[in-house]
């Protein structure tokens, strides 16, 4: 009988969620049990369950909160973030929105009420003033050189969506950014919220997660949600939008899983 983490090897969220959740009836005050269960429901979008098992946790023992409590900050912040793909409302920036992004605010309530043509408009007149990020990325320990980078997400294109440990969910245009150091994935959670330093001109620099799925996640499926596939909504003269797993295209051309993404500078 496959384990928990064969099941989640194999991409199969919802069998592992079932196999944890039986961990937890068997044994209801085990820590581990319980955190792992906590973390697949995170990755299954199930925010409520998660944070319920979290809470349970500090109930059984109030020293679990020292670690469960930043994820639950992190929950707040990552439904904040649905929110906005789901209901439309506007995310944190740190010194408002740009003209640029304020337009590709504009695209996106265009899709939300049917019009993807006419956000397809929008978003060519963003891209023709979005700046051109030069920098260096580093992927599997080699460092890359590139003239322009961008999310190949047209409504995301130009920044990078952050989530804190105070519950806070930013846009942060990436020509703000000087650098991002992520960290290598250790736990589940680490698939989905890629925990990074990142250095903002004139702001922060700071331990930040960042999203590596798309938030639009309205009947995707399990390889998706955990950022192993992505599939793209539009025509070449609409605006794109994608789900699953976040990429980013270097001098147009080369495609960027984000989770390959040890370092950027810019």
């Amino acid at each position: 009988m496959a384990t928990v983490s064969e099941k989640l090897k194999q991409g199969d969220l919802h069998g592992a969620i079932g196999l944890a959740s039986e961990a937890v009836k068997a044994d209801p005050k085990k820590f581990e049990h319980r955190w792992f269960l906590a973390e697949l429901l995170i990755l299954a979008g199930d925010d409520d369950r998660a944070d319920k098992q979290l809470d349970t946790l500090i109930t059984l023992d109030p020293r679990f909160a020292v670690a469960a409590t930043p994820v639950r900050q992190l929950i707040r912040a990552e439904t904040k973030r649905k929110q906005f793909f789901d209901e439309g409302r506007v995310p944190d920036f740190l010194d408002g929105a740009s003209e640029s992004l304020q337009a590709r605010l504009e695209a996106f309530v265009l899709l939300r009420d049917g019009q993807p043509d006419a956000a397809g408009e929008v978003v060519k007149t963003a891209e023709c003033s979005r700046p051109a990020l030069s920098g260096q990325i580093t992927i599997d320990g080699n460092c890359k050189k590139f003239d322009d980078i961008r999310d190949l997400d047209d409504i995301t294109a130009e920044v990078f969506e952050v989530l804190t440990h105070t519950g806070k969910y930013y846009w942060i245009e990436m020509s703000q950014v000087k650098s991002i150091e992520f960290q290598s994935p250790k736990q589940p959670l680490d698939l989905i919220w890629r925990k990074a330093k990142m250095v903002v001109t004139d702001a922060f620099d700071a331990e930040v997660f960042l999203p590596s799925v798309y938030g639009s996640q309205k009947d995707i499926d399990d390889l998706a949600r955990l950022g192993r596939r992505t599939e793209w909504v539009g025509e070449p003269d609409q605006a794109v939008t994608g789900t699953g797993g976040r990429s980013f295209v270097l001098d147009g051309e080369t495609e960027v899983n984000m989770l390959q993404i040890e370092s950027l500078e810019f």
